[in-house]
């Protein structure tokens, strides 16, 4: 999963799935069709009628889409491979950390990237 041509890493096409059953609606780019990654306009291809698309969007967008829609904070660094999420829910915060090594800094975020989707997911 490294990237190494310079470019943000595209979301995996079951964290596509997940991200629109949770209603991710940003404009991107990319989109999976029929499970395959392919680029399109820019737009919103989860709004489609289409079962077969989802917006493929990078990590780092998904990562400021838990932020800013479903209020989850996350950090990520890089070298050491920490990740670790935390969740306002009113005036108490649920902390999560975890301490893994991963072989890249993407690695880390997409690791981040499933455990904020479970975290939503399992949201009251």
């Amino acid at each position: 999963m490294e990237n190494e041509n310079n470019q943000l890493q595209i979301v995996t096409f079951e964290q596509a799935i997940r991200l629109k059953k949770l209603g991710f609606d940003w404009p991107c780019c990319d989109v999976y069709s029929y499970g395959n990654l392919c680029n399109s306009f820019c737009g919103n291809h989860n709004d489609w009628d289409e079962d077969d698309l989802e917006s493929a969007p990078t990590v780092a967008l998904a990562l400021k889409w838990c932020r800013d829609v479903k209020r989850i904070v996350s950090h990520v660094g890089n070298m050491l491979g920490y990740y670790g999420a935390y969740k306002k829910f009113g005036d108490m915060v649920e902390t999560w950390i975890e301490t893994t090594v991963f072989d890249s800094y993407e690695a880390a975020e997409s690791a981040l990237l499933d455990e904020l989707l479970n975290i939503i997911e399992n949201q009251p």
